[in-house]
């Protein structure tokens, strides 16, 4: 995977026509609430559905629809900004985890 020249010219450009923007200020880098469709794609190359909920150019909070277990590393995918990044979990609730984009 290769990581992009600058990361905020990235998240900017995924979110140029994106949805209304609402952040949430208490956190120390902001994020964007979005609705996008993504898929997560496992080491076999199994895939499941997803729903991107917020994102800055840090990392995303999704919403996943597979009855599996998240592995701690996984490739994510947003194809409306044709956007592959492999992510690291850092929450798990109810459905929803938090990633870290990986450098």
């Amino acid at each position: 995977m290769i990581a992009p020249a600058n990361a905020y010219d990235e998240f900017i450009d995924m979110h140029a026509d994106g949805p209304d923007v609402i952040f949430d200020e208490r956190r120390k880098t902001p994020r964007m609430q979005v609705q996008l469709p993504g898929i997560v794609v496992f080491e076999d190359q199994a895939a499941s559905a997803c729903v991107i909920r917020d994102i800055n150019y840090r990392g995303a909070r999704i919403k996943v629809f597979t009855k599996n277990a998240l592995p701690k590393v996984f490739d994510l995918f947003i194809p409306k900004k044709d956007l592959h990044r492999q992510v690291r979990v850092i929450w798990r609730l109810d459905g929803e985890a938090g990633v870290q984009f990986c450098r």
